[in-house]
């Protein structure tokens, strides 16, 4: 219970972020804006991939790990199938994580399940295959995990402006993975769900056909239009890579007050608080249980801190004859 109560803010500051997304779209019937879209909260250290360092990425296995270490979220990948499934998986190529070379539209949703995604990381994990979006969903509903879905920019290299092949492949995957995530909840299914990622056309169609979900716009380094690309997209967050080289304490701060910012990916427990206390909203995590347990012990001494000097302010105020309620 300790470690999962540092997983959410202990404080959320108010920003402008909704005014101004709101004076950005007004009379825009399309614009996504919702009550619950601007504030909606990830959680405060989300597992990146599942758990990265205890099962292989991105499996039921890795999943089902970062729930036995705490986490309220997970942050995944979806690519689509060659017919059009949408999976999970990080790299639009197979071979870091499998025991094929190839890509992953290259292949159908059968064969890419029949792949063994486990090997690589440990044979206690051997013929641990690619899941579904459909299954995660189910899985991490059952759990009663969030989970934050990078849908994924067609090329590898995020810098890379895709063509236009490219594009109408990134927004069949939004359909597609859209789709399954409406289907899943006319289910019953009751899996939190928040959208991430670097494509404009894919946070377009998110904005559009689900408003009410959250979205994070991805990012290397927070880049210098971010107000009028949160606002275009109506996002709920900005999330950055803190390996490039532009990202400042200072930015980071003005950065903060505007939009909620998440930083990837943190796995030491010194720069997770470094980037908290800079005002990030959240980490992204493949080291859980370390960077967790740093970042709850850190604030509860704070906590205690403070508790000890309210209680001396107190002591010095009143006198011991006066009744303090």
């Amino acid at each position: 219970e300790l470690l999962q109560s540092c997983m959410y803010p202990l404080f959320q500051p108010p920003s402008p972020l909704r005014l101004l997304m709101t004076l950005h779209t007004f009379g825009d019937e399309n614009s996504g804006l919702s009550a619950s879209c601007a504030d909606r909260p990830l959680g405060r250290i989300i597992a990146h991939r599942g758990a990265p360092r205890h099962a292989p990425e991105n499996t039921l296995a890795a999943f089902r790990a970062a729930h036995d270490l705490g986490a309220r979220w997970c942050e995944t990948d979806v690519l689509l199938s060659r017919d059009d499934v949408p999976v999970i998986f990080h790299d639009n190529q197979l071979e870091r994580c499998t025991d094929v070379t190839g890509l992953v539209k290259e292949l159908t949703a059968d064969q890419l399940f029949s792949l063994d995604a486990g090997s690589h990381f440990s044979q206690q994990f051997a013929g641990a295959g690619i899941p579904s979006l459909e299954k995660v969903l189910y899985l991490c509903g059952e759990l009663g995990m969030g989970l934050n879905l990078e849908i994924k920019h067609a090329n590898d290299d995020e810098t890379v402006i895709p063509n236009d092949d490219e594009v109408e492949h990134e927004k069949q995957l939004t359909h597609a993975t859209i789709d399954v995530i409406e289907n899943y909840w006319e289910s019953g299914g009751n899996c939190d769900v928040f959208f991430s990622s670097y494509s404009y056309a894919v946070l377009d169609i998110c904005k559009r056909r689900l408003p009410h979900v959250g979205r994070g716009l991805l990012v290397n380094g927070i880049p210098s239009d971010y107000k009028e690309l949160v606002c275009r997209y109506a996002c709920s967050s900005m999330h950055f890579w803190t390996e490039d080289a532009s990202t400042s304490m200072e930015l980071i701060a003005e950065a903060s007050a505007f939009v909620p910012l998440y930083a990837y990916t943190i796995n030491d427990g010194s720069s997770a608080r470094k980037y908290l206390s800079w005002g990030c909203a959240g980490i992204f995590t493949d080291a859980l249980d370390a960077v967790t347990t740093s970042v709850c012990e850190h604030e509860w001494s704070l906590l205690g801190s403070c508790h000890e000097t309210a209680t001396e302010a107190l002591d010095v105020a009143a006198p011991n004859d006066v009744l303090v309620n």
